[in-house]
């Protein structure tokens, strides 16, 4: 078995090439169980990729390739930002998976990309196994200048969920590095210089693919991709490419060519490398959240538009602002007829938890007219709702106009929402 754990879909964009359906159909090719899925800096592909390996009965490992800076301010005009690979193994990974990447979106932390900080991964680590990442990582790059600052860091941090990454890039390919003043190494020098680090402190290997395409037979269209991506062509020479890469050096490969990528380490450190991503992704078991509605609580309490010593519950409120709009929108007293359909919509909304909404479309009408902000009388099924029409959202009688309410919601559909345009 083997299990590529660094790989990127085309949601790492132009940059990573293969959809996750292919990315799927590599994986039952090269005999992979479980698969990692680390895009650059976002995890919007998680779900697409998690349909596409459940087709294929490979389990997803959910993970991403976040930008790790040192500094937030100070930057003399450099780039500020090292690659850093983050998987998640338990539910709570996952969800600290996605507080840091919400994390890199904080202005502080964002220069030329959205960037983690340790006092991010500090609070956000627990479920999630972390590695060295690729060449550009802080821990291969202070390894090229004989600073094991970072290194020390992450084992004093995250401990044995910190393992080193082994990249299958070609050994003898220069690696050029902005931040190493013009120095050039290649992959080999590198993963040598990390695993005599790593044996000495004791440190678990994985293999890193970073694989930007899933078939071999991409490469070509990747290369163009990259091209596009740096303003060159494919026919630009390869020395003054700003970003090129040999044929394979990024595809996800199976366990064979793992071994001939890394034949210049000693072999009993590539079995640990291939063994302990299979490890990892019989371990990982991080499930994505099942799709139900996420509704935020209307606070009565922090509403401006209410008293500040609004004690009201939301469903207490929601009921008298319907009395209150019913006695508005109707000059005289409204009929029984009204009232049943007032009652029974009520208790239909209640009962299916979306009166939060309404009470959120309120908030927001009210502001907009406090403002003088345009808006519309509310159009389609919405206009059959006599709640929406008594709390202001919309402007028509559904009563008058003989709109039926189960066109606009019914119990039926509660995976989702009402649709109510404005």
């Amino acid at each position: 078995m083997i299990a590529p754990l660094h790989v990127h879909s085309e949601y790492s964009s132009l940059d990573g090439w293969s959809k996750p359906e292919e990315i799927a159909q590599r994986c039952v090719e090269i005999g992979a169980h479980a698969c990692g899925l680390t895009d650059h800096g976002l995890v919007a592909g998680h779900l697409e990729f998690a349909k596409a390996l459940a087709k294929v009965d490979v389990k997803p490992i959910f993970g991403c390739e976040f930008y790790h800076g040192t500094k937030r301010t100070e930057f003399n005009g450099k780039r500020d930002q090292a690659h850093l690979i983050a998987l998640a193994v338990t539910d709570e990974g996952l969800r600290n998976l996605w507080r840091l990447t919400n994390a890199t979106a904080k202005e502080e932390n964002y220069y030329y990309v959205g960037r983690l900080f340790w006092d991010d991964i500090e609070s956000n680590h627990e479920g999630i196994v972390f590695t060295s990442g690729c060449g550009l990582g802080l821990v291969p790059k202070g390894l090229i200048q004989d600073d094991f600052e970072a290194l020390n860091r992450y084992l004093d941090l995250i401990g044995d969920n910190f393992l080193i990454e082994l990249s299958t890039y070609p050994a003898d390919v220069p690696f050029n590095d902005r931040d190493l003043d013009g120095s050039a190494i290649n992959t080999r020098m590198i993963n040598e210089a990390l695993v005599g680090v790593g044996i000495e402190r004791g440190c678990k290997f994985v293999y890193g693919d970073d694989g930007h395409y899933a078939f071999p037979r991409q490469y070509r269209e990747h290369n163009v991709y990259l091209a596009l991506q740096t303003g060159q062509t494919i026919f630009t020479p390869i020395e003054e490419r700003k970003m090129w890469h040999p044929p394979n050096a990024l595809v996800i490969k199976d366990k064979q060519q793992v071994r001939e990528a890394l034949s210049y380490l000693p072999e009993r450190i590539v079995d640990e490398c291939i063994a302990n991503a299979v490890e990892l992704g019989e371990r990982a078991d991080a499930q994505l959240p099942t799709i139900e509605r996420h509704l935020p609580v209307f606070i009565p309490s922090e509403c401006p538009f209410l008293a500040e010593d609004e004690e009201r519950n939301p469903e207490k409120l929601y009921i008298d602002l319907v009395i209150e709009g019913i006695h508005k929108q109707y000059v005289k007293e409204p009929s029984d007829e009204v009232w049943e359909r007032v009652v029974y919509e009520c208790e239909t909304l209640i009962n299916d938890g979306i009166h939060h909404y309404f009470l959120w479309g309120w908030d927001e009408c009210t502001y907009a007219d406090h403002e003088g902000i345009s808006r519309g009388p509310g159009r389609g099924s919405s206009a059959g709702c006599i709640v929406a029409y008594a709390l202001g959202i919309t402007d028509v009688d559904p009563l008058h106009y003989g709109l039926i309410f189960e066109r606009f919601w019914n119990s039926g559909r509660t995976a989702g929402f009402p649709d109510i345009d404005r």
